[in-house]
């Protein structure tokens, strides 16, 4: 009886992320066709002051970046925690160009390079995998188009779950490995469970009476086997 209103408030959460989408590229008759339909949270409520004020402005076409850059109402259209806002403005977007990081203004080569970075590296190294995630999840939030944006919860979620794995590789405290964990698992709703199997293998590993390293967890997670081996008993 619960799976409705679920998907019910995840359907919400995703239109109000697209009319965030085409608010930040001037298009503000979708905007407000999508958040009329919407329930009047606090979201919806500012977005569409937001529109209707730069209507008022004359403003047409994409607007600027000094409009679209307003992070109570970017998190909470876009359904980002106070923890994925406070990251991604730390973002320090690796392995783009230098020039391109010098005048902040990126486009789709700086994307595609970050992502080669990333498919790259070999063996496991969770820090530098959540470099170049962040670095993608924030460029991604910069790119006013819909598939971006949603690729930026992707993203978030795989760099939570890198530095859980850290953390717990460097043996830093199990309530920051949790923390991580657990902030990966809140983008997990539009992506089939095998891709969550690292954050819940990862947190579920913290629970433990014996040790288990985050290699021999996320090694059983890619083979497919159920979670719930972390806790049988051996014959």
């Amino acid at each position: 009886m619960q799976k409705k209103p679920i998907k019910k408030n995840k359907r919400t959460e995703y239109l109000r992320q697209e009319a965030y989408c085409y608010y930040a590229a001037g298009e503000f008759n979708k905007a407000i066709a999508k958040l009329e339909a919407l329930p009047k949270d606090s979201a919806v409520t500012a977005l569409l002051t937001k529109i209707n004020q730069a209507i008022e402005d004359g403003i047409h076409g994409k607007i600027s970046e000094e409009l679209v850059d307003d992070e109570p109402l970017s998190s909470l259209a876009l359904g980002l925690s106070a923890m994925a806002r406070k990251h991604l403005n730390k973002c320090e977007f690796k392995g783009t160009d230098e020039r391109s990081r010098e005048k902040g203004l990126f486009q789709q080569n700086d994307y595609d390079q970050i992502k080669k970075l990333l498919d790259n590296i070999k063996g496991r190294r969770p820090r530098d995998r959540a470099e170049y995630q962040l670095s993608l999840a924030a460029l991604s939030e910069k790119m006013p188009d819909f598939e971006k944006h949603t690729q930026m919860h992707t993203y978030l979620m795989w760099y939570f779950a890198s530095l859980a794995e850290a953390a717990m590789s460097e043996n830093i405290e199990v309530d920051v490995v949790r923390c991580y964990c657990i902030e990966s698992l809140r983008f997990h709703s539009p992506f089939p469970r095998k891709k969550l199997e690292d954050a819940w293998a990862l947190l579920l590993g913290t629970y433990l009476s014996k040790n288990i390293g985050p290699s021999v967890l996320l090694r059983k997670a890619y083979e497919g086997e159920p979670l719930f081996w972390l806790f049988k008993k051996k014959s």
